[in-house]
């Protein structure tokens, strides 16, 4: 983890974007950067470029912002959960988060919804992490290709 007073809040949002993983958790954990705001910009990045790049399925704002601002809202009342304390993230679309679709990126299951939530996902909303959206896979989670077209999302 880097030195608090060695991680600086750039003025310009899309640097923060470009930011660590490592550099966000100083800057929330020292509250120089609040969750919400960091939630926000991810959001509109996602907003600005999820046609071209194909490869968000479910964009979860309303879920994701809730969870930012429960997580500024914990560091207010002197609660740090650990490096992951509101940082946004995204979660392949094999993974199922009730109250969304979990589509596996295959045509057959385009309109599913699982009633339940993946552990992974209890896990990283246990750490604080904020989930932003679902992301695309390859149908049934082989190769490029999912019902939407060809997803354009690394490690697929």
């Amino acid at each position: 983890m880097p030195d608090a007073a060695a991680v600086a809040l750039p003025e310009r949002e899309v640097d923060i974007a470009f930011l660590s993983v490592a550099e966000l958790s100083v800057l929330i954990r020292e509250r120089k950067l609040s969750s919400e705001r960091l939630t926000q910009i991810y959001i509109d990045r996602h907003k600005a470029f999820g046609d071209t790049l194909e490869a968000v399925i479910t964009l979860l704002e309303d879920r994701a912002l809730a969870q930012a601002r429960r997580a500024d809202s914990l560091l207010a009342a002197g609660t740090y959960l650990g490096p992951l304390h509101g940082i946004p993230y995204g979660a392949k679309d094999l993974l199922a988060v009730k109250g969304t679709k979990t589509t596996w990126g295959a045509m057959p299951f385009k309109e599913q919804e699982i009633d339940e939530t993946a552990h992974i996902v209890e896990r990283l909303d246990a750490a604080g992490a904020v989930l932003v959206s679902k992301l695309t896979l390859g149908a049934l989670a082989m190769g490029d290709v999912w019902y939407g077209g060809v997803t354009k999302n690394p490690g697929t």
